[in-house]
């Protein structure tokens, strides 16, 4: 086989995780905020949970606009601020847990190029310890 029909069958299989780790990870997140909107109380839980996992395979804005509508709902449809506030809570702890747990290690092979990039890091002196001769500052970590 060719060098460029090697490269394209390798980036579609990496597109095609990709693509499937995200689907997991947007899964997982509608089925919590289901379960979350349902003890909440938010009318319509299960079509807001389909729809903000549909939205968020949208980059920055998609997550917003999922938790727009069942904070406006709540609003609404619930008696005083607690649930609109809970909304706010639910929709604001799923965004953290995203950030940090579910986006950063829903694919092995990003951990993997992480720990090398870590790992392959070798120290350099920088050009105020060549003249003074001092270990300690402006050190400089190019990736090798």
């Amino acid at each position: 086989m060719a060098i460029t029909t090697k490269a394209l069958d390798e980036a579609g299989t990496r597109v095609s995780r990709q693509l499937l780790m995200q689907s997991l990870v947007n899964l997982l997140y509608g089925i919590a905020a289901g379960v979350g909107l349902s003890v909440i109380g938010v009318p319509y839980a299960l079509l807001w949970a389909a729809l903000g996992a549909a939205l968020r395979f949208i980059p920055y804005v998609g997550p917003v606009l999922a938790a727009g509508a069942p904070i406006l709902v709540s609003l609404a449809a619930l008696d005083g601020w607690t649930g609109a506030l809970e909304t706010i809570a639910l929709f604001g702890v799923s965004f953290k847990f995203d950030a940090i747990i579910a986006s950063s290690n829903c694919d092995r092979s990003s951990i993997r190029c992480r720990t090398i990039l870590r790992l392959g890091r070798r120290e350099i002196p920088g050009p105020s310890q060549r003249d003074r001769g001092d270990s300690s500052s402006h050190r400089i970590y190019p990736v090798v």
